[in-house]
């Protein structure tokens, strides 16, 4: 059975919100899955514990990057619109 890759680049969310311009509750609603209304793009290891969010995903959409948002997604890590923010992580 094939385990889902770990999102990269996750930090904590009270982080992200010194990289971005976004509020906390937006970033929060962001890492909620798509059935529950976000992007699916934290973790939150245990109910009621901090959430951890991917810094570069986050930034994908606080940039509008809807092209690289569904790339890192499907996880083409390796593409060069990915990489940009991959690479950028803090």
């Amino acid at each position: 059975m094939n385990q889902p890759r770990p999102l990269p680049g996750l930090v904590k969310l009270s982080t992200a919100v010194r990289y971005l311009p976004e509020s906390k509750e937006t970033l929060r609603r962001w890492c909620l899955s798509k059935a529950d209304g976000g992007y699916g793009i934290g973790v939150q290891r245990e109910h009621n514990k901090p959430w951890l969010i991917s810094l570069p995903a986050a930034r994908m959409l606080s940039a509008c990057d809807r092209e690289a948002f569904m790339r890192f997604k499907r996880g083409e890590w390796d593409d060069p619109t990915v990489q940009g923010y991959l690479g950028s992580l803090p």
